[in-house]
């Protein structure tokens, strides 16, 4: 994980990941109910990936090409 940027109730995160990649199709987020969110959108080119700026804590899951996962707890921002 490198940076975040919230803009417009969005949240846009910056990863990387030199050795294996980012497996970009398969990063989503969870909240504490179990309800799976996918991001709006990412750009690989660019390293990032976006979420809708969450109305409570979720849990970020960014997994890399061999299996090891990130995982980033998001909470509201006021």
């Amino acid at each position: 994980f490198i940076s975040s940027l919230v803009s417009d109730h969005k949240v846009f995160l910056y990863a990387k990941d030199a050795e294996t990649g980012i497996d970009y199709d398969s990063i989503y987020a969870k909240d504490a109910q179990g309800t799976i969110f996918q991001p709006l959108l990412y750009n690989s080119e660019e390293g990032y990936v976006v979420f809708e700026s969450p109305a409570s804590a979720i849990n970020v899951y960014i997994p890399d090409m061999v299996g090891n996962e990130l995982i980033l707890i998001l909470t509201p921002s006021n």
